[in-house]
């Protein structure tokens, strides 16, 4: 006789199995295979965290093994970088290999001050003086402060967004000015 067994997720087997008719009962075992791949991800740069379906998996590079067959939802994010989503579809017994360049997340400032010519310094770093447009700046909040010769100082936290331009215009205020104010 030829018996076929399957279940969702699984291999089916296929047995040829002999009845005698002298036997009272006969106990077969089989050991169903589920149905199972891989996906092996690797980023430029490596470090980045994987999610797979919601559930993080580790950072790159990493093997994922011994997933159910099907479409997987796989997010891949490290800081300073655009996170990267993709459906990634695991085969029976084959490895799918996920290869991401990442970009890095950036965006300008735009820095204009009266008087102009006061020293921009970004995050700690001095970087021109204004007027200026300051390029590839990593998102996030930045720390910009403005320096000239007999005005206060002016310093803030500037939102940097990806793809877009933040404009900063500050009137600097002379020292001598902002003395007199306290004073009153």
């Amino acid at each position: 006789h030829e018996l076929r067994l399957s279940l969702a997720g699984h291999a089916p087997v296929k047995e040829t199995i002999k009845v005698s008719p002298d036997e009272t009962e006969q106990v077969l075992r089989f050991r169903l295979r589920a149905l199972a791949g891989n996906i092996n991800v690797q980023t430029t740069p490596p470090g980045a965290t994987v999610t797979l379906d919601g559930q993080e998996k580790g950072k790159t590079p990493v093997a994922l093994t011994n997933l159910a067959i099907g479409q997987h939802e796989l997010i891949i994010g490290l800081d300073g970088f655009l996170p990267v989503q993709r459906t990634v579809t695991v085969q029976d017994q084959q490895t799918a290999t996920v290869q991401e360049d990442l970009a890095k997340a950036e965006g300008k400032i735009m820095c204009v001050s009266v008087p102009k010519g006061a020293m921009i310094t970004l995050d700690g770093q001095e970087v021109g003086v204004t007027p200026r447009t300051i390029e590839q700046v990593p998102v996030g909040r930045r720390t910009l402060r403005l320096t000239l010769d007999g005005y206060e100082v002016w310093e803030a936290a500037v939102p940097v967004v990806h793809g877009e331009t933040t404009k900063v215009e500050v009137a600097l205020i002379r020292a001598e000015q902002a003395g007199l104010r306290r004073a009153r």
